[in-house]
């Protein structure tokens, strides 16, 4: 998985969209509810900043 999401980031470049995609697909293939615990988030709310309309913000706010 560690592959797959270094080749999007150099893919991506500049496009967050893309990015926030590759992750919600980590974050299914790992389990999103364990993934929501981890890190302290409602898994609703993961699956919803990650979706396709998702809006994620990557600046820690």
């Amino acid at each position: 998985m560690a592959v797959h999401l270094d080749a999007c980031f150099a893919e991506a470049g500049d496009d967050a969209a893309f990015i926030a995609k590759a992750l919600g697909t980590i974050a299914r293939a790992r389990g999103m509810t364990q993934l929501a615990n981890d890190a302290g988030e409602g898994r609703e709310s993961l699956y919803k900043a990650l979706s396709d309309d998702g809006n994620p913000r990557f600046d820690g706010a």
